[in-house]
């Protein structure tokens, strides 16, 4: 969109963006997906949690997961694009100063958070952890951040065989179908 909600949030000093997504499979739409979370991370910087739906609708529509992590433009964590699991959880090991540090490398991005920015909605959350909680600072020495990973993208052709495959699996066992019937 012209005014992308993640620059208004990165400028008011959100860190992690969470965007749980209803994108249904399209052929080579992950190309598109991957660009927007990439240039969004490495234009602001920040981390962003992609989640995407997974299966068929009962209908006509299937949504084929590929969720993923991303921090500051590189990819840490992508999960699969066409699979049967109902769940697949992905995680990573992120350290927030990176974050801070890549948007104090943006001359413009420091100049544009002066500007009056209205803060986001805050939920006071007591007593919250995003990592273990301990009194003993050396042991998060042993937690090393996540490295990139390079992209997973299939084939138009591998696209072709694996949603359909996936969408029929998923509305058979949806259905409670003993099978098909194909003429």
């Amino acid at each position: 969109t012209p005014q992308s909600s993640h620059i208004s949030l990165a400028l008011s000093g959100v860190d992690i963006i969470a965007n749980g997504s209803g994108s249904h499979h399209e052929l080579r739409k992950l190309d598109s997906r991957l660009e927007l979370i990439l240039s969004a991370t490495r234009k602001c910087g920040g981390i962003y949690l992609y989640a995407n739906q997974r299966g068929c609708d009962g209908g006509r529509v299937y949504y084929d997961g590929c969720s993923m992590i991303v921090c500051n433009g590189q990819i840490l964590a992508q999960g699969d694009q066409f699979d049967l699991r109902d769940v697949q959880v992905l995680t990573a090991t992120i350290d927030v100063a990176q974050v801070r540090s890549y948007r104090a490398s943006i001359p413009s991005f420091g100049i544009q958070t002066l500007h009056n920015h209205p803060p986001p909605p805050h939920v006071e959350c007591h007593h919250f952890h995003l990592s273990h909680a301990t009194n003993n600072p050396l042991s998060f020495a042993s937690l090393l951040p996540t490295t990139t990973q390079a992209l997973r993208i299939h084939s138009p052709e591998e696209e072709c065989c694996l949603g359909p495959a996936c969408w029929l699996w998923d509305f058979l066992r949806r259905s409670g179908a003993a099978g098909f019937f194909l003429p």
